[in-house]
């Protein structure tokens, strides 16, 4: 498929494309034809405020048509759009507007939850409403500010703006055809694990390209899908998706909110042929709803999740006779690069990730000298093609770590590759533990306790030791109708775990406590909650 950015992919949707639904977002549901007329419309609306070219354009919402529109209007101008997460407070959104060197934010009245976001926005940054910043706070202005929705006719609103001006589109539309597959599509935030998150640059080429390999070289039957996501569209775990879907002529449905029994009607009602629900929060969820009906999920031909293998497992069996699908990625990667095909054999899907997409290659490599590792050994995955980072906003020193001198991007991640190409991940160099000089893998103990018939979900991390330097620290979410004691889940490690992989703590959550980042658990907090509460 040649490399095509955003603007052409609503420019020129996909032939065949013509009043098929673009998008679903609960009960509003959007064909291409709108979509188009609406998004350059937007697009017209943000060029008469002085938007343009290489700005960059902050968008703060819920998954919403409005989100997607606004996004797409940016990427129409040659803007570059700025996903925040709606769960920011005010130093963590001031921050990124200050990193990123915002030109405006898109916001919206309409609350993400219980969260005001143009509140949240006025409380971040002040100055953008012509008051004094904080002390400690360099002047962000000039920073615009525009809110979807608004009741007061003195707010900007894209809304407005596009209502008021006739569709004479012609700037923009040249605007939109000078973009090139190289330049910078949108800035991605990613946190870190003990410092402020990184700015991840994508290019045009990589989030279309990507998106839409998954569709066309996983598929069973080539014609457009119907894809699902719970996840928000400021991660690339649906951002990504939802481009795959523009690009192959697809359907993309997703929700304000995620609410399992609301989703599996939506996934009935639409019939929903690819879902990734991807985390296991998520597609745990679904399969504890007591709606989950397998016979009304009939449409679905795959579906895609991560987490312990006892929860995949559970749910390659549960969904049947939809395949599972194993993929492989991050953010720098455009979320998934590598996957499985969905004629992959059943076991072989649960140990692989899957190989890369054409055009993107993969290999594990010695992660102290960078030689290349024989298949089966354990080592470091390194990626190369178009799918990467092109770099780290500001910061060329993390770029330069992250990338050595032929272009391989260093993941970070343990993993081993096959003779026949395939990868599969074994977990975080960051997430391994180091007891008493012997390494732990967090993901390996993580797994072995997910068997324990107690054990819903297990979520590791060291917790510092005088004598071992630190020891493993278990939070642990029980199965409904269950029950287990520390010691219980301590004495069902013993004598079948090395001794030093053993919890020496064992914590419990609910379902509803863990500490999430925008769709996993945030181990840096689960750190400082274990430290507080033994110290």
């Amino acid at each position: 498929m040649r490399p095509r950015t955003i603007p052409l992919c609503v420019l020129e949707p996909w032939p065949g494309a013509a009043g098929r639904p673009a998008v679903v977002v609960d009960d509003e549901s959007v064909t291409f034809e709108r979509l188009q007329r609406d998004c350059l419309n937007y697009a017209h609306g943000l060029f008469e405020a002085g938007l343009g070219p290489g700005d960059h354009v902050g968008i703060l919402m819920a998954n919403g048509v409005e989100w997607i529109e606004a996004f797409l209007a940016v990427a129409l101008l040659g803007a570059v759009s700025v996903p925040l997460n709606t769960r920011h407070e005010t130093d963590e959104l001031r921050y990124v507007a200050a990193h990123a060197g915002l030109a405006a934010i898109i916001t919206t009245a309409r609350p993400a939850g219980s969260t005001d976001l143009a509140e949240l926005v006025r409380r971040s940054l002040p100055e953008s409403w012509g008051n004094d910043p904080p002390d400690g706070y360099a002047r962000l202005c000039p920073l615009r500010v525009f809110i979807e929705g608004s009741d007061d006719p003195s707010t900007p609103s894209p809304g407005r703006l596009r209502s008021t001006v006739a569709l004479k589109d012609e700037k923009v539309v040249a605007a939109a055809r000078s973009v090139q597959p190289s330049d910078i599509a949108t800035v991605l935030y990613t946190s870190g694990t003990t410092s402020r998150p990184k700015g991840c640059m994508m290019s045009h080429e990589a989030l279309v390209r990507t998106g839409a390999a998954r569709f066309d070289e996983r598929r069973r039957s080539i014609g457009p899908q119907t894809v699902w996501s719970p996840c928000p569209l400021f991660h690339v775990g649906a951002l990504v998706p939802l481009l795959g879907c523009l690009a192959t002529g697809s359907t993309f449905v997703t929700t304000r909110l995620f609410e399992a029994t609301r989703s599996l009607q939506t996934i009935e009602r639409e019939r929903v042929t690819v879902a990734l629900p991807l985390f296991s929060a998520f597609t745990d969820a679904l399969l504890d709803s007591p709606d989950f009906e397998p016979a009304d999920l009939r449409s679905l031909g795959s579906i895609l999740t991560t987490g312990p293998i006892s929860g995949v497992e559970r749910a390659q069996h549960a969904f049947a006779p939809a395949k599972l699908v194993s993929g492989y990625g991050m953010t720098e990667l455009c979320g998934v690069a590598a996957s499985t095909p969905v004629d992959e054999d059943d076991d072989d899907t649960l140990v692989w990730s899957g190989r890369p997409f054409e055009g993107i290659e993969m290999t594990v490599v010695d992660p102290e000298d960078g030689t290349p590792l024989p298949p089966g050994q354990l080592g470091e995955i390194i990626a190369r093609g178009y799918c990467t980072v092109t770099s780290y906003l500001h910061d060329a020193e993390a770029t330069s770590a992250a990338f050595d001198e032929d272009g391989w991007f260093h993941t970070g991640d343990m993993g081993i590759a096959s003779p026949d190409g395939r990868i599969a991940f074994r977990g975080r160099f960051k997430d391994m533990l180091k007891v008493g000089g012997e390494n732990v893998s967090a993901l390996e103990v993580e797994e072995f306790l997910s068997r324990h018939p107690a054990v819903r979900r297990a979520e590791v991390v060291g917790t510092p030791d005088a004598r071992l330097n630190e020891v493993v620290a278990a939070f642990i979410e029980l199965a409904p109708g269950h029950n287990a004691t520390a010691e219980e889940i301590i004495s069902f490690c013993r004598g079948r775990i090395s001794r030093f992989k053993v919890p020496r703590v064992v914590d419990f959550v609910e379902s509803d406590q863990w500490p999430m980042s925008a769709t996993k658990v945030d181990k840096i907090r689960l750190r400082e909650r274990i430290g507080r509460a033994h110290r």
